[in-house]
């Protein structure tokens, strides 16, 4: 397991208070207002719709080498939402997510020339998370935490490779789906799951919600070798931008 796991949800949790502020200030305006008819909190179930821009971090121990650079991998996250409202402040929020965890890497070294590729990861995604909201009838805050629960369903390798020879430069692309092996690949993956966000409704039953997530995994993506402990850790990023209906 990763060590700086509390330190980073610490920083998430930090940032969530900037939101619930403005949401409460809008609350305090609503209240100092004169109220014509007071809508009484019920029980009720959201649908939503989101669809986000994520970059996936991996973290991997190169052995020394140190010509092998890793980048945060661009992608994207459509994503279905179900929240049971309980409470004016409390919920629970279940999602059903197919989300990009890729690995950008590159090479180059003057014996060999250059390479660099991505690898193109899909996992099938299911986030568990209690979720707190504050603010007032329009404007909220929402700050949600739990688990997630992943299934890496595809994969494509994707990239070009340069080989210097005496007087030829030899450049090979190739684009080509990833043969997955149980020996070496841990397709299931478990983390935690947070994210902050800023709501506004419409109407009765129209809220529209922008937010950051964060997918930090804990299990490894590669399996533990006898010889040499090697494992490799996502973490991702996500803002996303969706439209729940509350029934």
């Amino acid at each position: 397991m990763k060590m700086h796991t509390f330190s980073v949800f610490l920083v998430l949790a930090a940032l969530a208070f900037p939101a619930i502020s403005f949401a409460q200030k809008t609350a305090d305006t609503d209240s100092a207002k004169p109220a014509v008819q007071v809508n009484q909190f019920r029980p009720h179930v959201e649908l939503g719709l989101s669809y986000g821009f994520g970059l996936n971090h991996t973290e991997i121990n190169t052995h020394y080498a140190y010509d092998y650079v890793y980048s945060d991998c661009p992608g994207f996250n459509p994503m279905l939402s179900f929240v049971w409202q309980r409470k004016d402040w409390f919920g629970w929020r279940i999602d059903f997510s197919w989300i990009d965890k890729g690995v950008l890497q590159t090479r180059a070294q003057e014996a060999t020339g250059m390479f660099a590729y991505m690898a193109s990861n899909k996992y099938f995604e299911v986030p568990v998370m209690a979720d707190f909201s504050f603010g007032g009838q329009r404007w909220r805050g929402h700050f949600d935490a739990g688990l997630y629960f992943g299934y890496w369903a595809k994969s494509n390798l994707i990239g070009v490779m340069d080989g210097v020879g005496d007087e030829v430069l030899n450049i090979y692309q190739y684009d080509e789906p990833y043969e997955f092996d149980s020996r070496r690949d841990n397709r299931f993956e478990m983390g935690y799951a947070a994210s902050i966000g800023l709501s506004r409704l419409f109407g009765r039953h129209l809220r529209i919600q922008a937010e950051m997530a964060l997918y930090y995994g804990i299990t490894s993506t590669k399996v533990e070798s006898r010889v040499v402990s090697d494992p490799v850790y996502n973490t991702t990023k996500v803002f996303n931008l969706g439209a729940y209906w509350c029934f």
